[in-house]
């Protein structure tokens, strides 16, 4: 029996959205089911808004597309039929986050997560009830406020034609530190790759890096974020320098890189005009 895996979206955001772009975004989710398939992998494409599309797995389909009944969709299908993994299709204009209490003691009330999708623990705006993961579920991220279909395109593209590489490919890194937290970054590096010998510390760094630099399929950054801001700022003192800005990497990646983002608002995915002159997020 082939694995069972779930695309999870909805209809109504996507429709509202893409507008007659819609059937293009649809035909590419399709165009990764074909894919699956010849990967022996069951994929279904589930629209939790729409009741035909819920009554074919036997679950009711949500009644809004509130945190709260997006997140009681995602537990009784998985109840129900034990996908060996779910993802969600579309940002947060398509699919919303669950809205935690923010358990730290700063400015942010609420921290928007997927973490209570992969839990089985009902809905919930505590944290504690959501430490134990029990499935697995990734998010397919198009832009926040912006129907851009090659995007996507580009998206499913690289997720259909991705070949797994072997570990040693991601030995060699690229990380920066805010240099307040030098120490930190390099107890994390020596932990994960043996060494800090390839360490960046901001300042001195401003934040421009070459393609070599950038080459390396393992990211690390551990720096400061700021809310629909395309850049991360490193720290000596008063002086908050750029240490990674969105600009500066794009079309300088290599392909199947991975990136960790130990900064606040670190995965945000931002409306591209919120973060001024029409620039995509970090994430993004």
């Amino acid at each position: 029996m082939n694995p069972l895996k779930f695309i999870i979206t909805s209809k109504t955001n996507l429709q509202k959205k893409y507008q007659k772009k819609f059937s293009a975004v649809v035909a590419l989710l399709n165009k990764l089911k074909k894919a699956d398939k010849a990967r022996k992998i069951a994929t279904e494409i589930i629209f939790v808004d729409d009741a035909t599309s819920m009554k074919k797995f036997k679950v009711k389909q949500a009644r809004s597309l509130t945190p709260r009944e997006c997140k009681r969709a995602i537990d009784r299908l998985f109840e129900k039929w034990s996908p060996a993994y779910m993802v969600i299709f579309g940002s947060q204009d398509i699919f919303p986050f669950q809205d935690l209490v923010n358990p730290a003691d700063d400015e942010d009330s609420i921290v928007p997560s997927d973490l209570p999708y992969v839990c089985s623990a009902a809905f919930g705006t505590k944290v504690n009830p959501f430490t134990g993961p029990s499935r697995v579920l990734g998010r397919i991220p198009d832009v926040p406020g912006n129907a851009d279909v090659s995007y996507v395109t580009t998206l499913i593209e690289n997720i259909i034609n991705h070949k797994p590489l072997t570990s040693s490919a991601y030995k060699k890194y690229f990380a920066v530190s805010a240099k307040v937290w030098a120490r930190s970054t390099e107890l994390s590096l020596k932990s994960m790759f043996g060494n800090n010998s390839d360490q960046i510390n901001s300042p001195p760094a401003s934040g421009k890096y070459s393609r070599k630099t950038l080459k390396p399929l393992t990211h690390f950054y551990n720096c400061h974020g700021a809310f629909d801001d395309p850049n991360f700022y490193g720290q000596e003192g008063n002086k908050y320098p750029k240490a990674v800005s969105s600009k500066d990497l794009l079309r300088k990646i290599t392909p199947n890189t991975i990136a960790a983002a130990e900064c606040c608002y670190g995965g945000q995915m931002a409306d591209p005009v919120s973060t001024g002159n029409n620039v995509l997020s970090i994430s993004n």
